[in-house]
């Protein structure tokens, strides 16, 4: 929906969506784990991640998911900017860095979820 969004020049929306795909996709790891995946807050939600698999985020993916946290108030909410609107705020540059930034995301908690399924595997065989 992001890379949709941007396509059509829709960027807040495009940061946003980038934002919940982040947030969903670190969400999904806790529930799978039979953790509470609640709250916003996309640095909670992957030191949390770490916390219960011991697989920390690289630096990079760090920094993206700060970024995204930033935008997570202005680019859903109208109000929660100081002036203006958030589509005089958001451009493609903003967009597309708000999209690597999910996919790098995407990209560790499939890391994730996979070392998790490994050492799933691995304890059934060995039992």
């Amino acid at each position: 929906m992001a890379r949709l969004l941007s396509r059509e020049d829709v960027h807040a929306s495009a940061v946003f969506h980038a934002e919940q795909a982040a947030q969903c996709a670190l969400k999904a790891i806790l529930h799978g784990l039979g953790k509470a995946g609640r709250g916003h807050g996309l640095i909670d939600l992957s030191e949390r991640v770490s916390a219960a698999t011991g697989l920390d985020p690289d630096q990079q993916t760090i920094e993206g998911l700060q970024l995204l946290a930033q935008s997570y108030m202005p680019s859903r909410y109208p109000d929660a900017l100081p002036s203006g609107t958030p589509a005089e705020h958001y451009s493609a540059t903003h967009a597309q860095a708000a999209i690597m930034a999910a996919d790098d995301a995407l990209v560790h908690a499939e890391r994730v979820w996979s070392r998790l399924n490994q050492a799933a595997g691995t304890e059934a065989a060995e039992q």
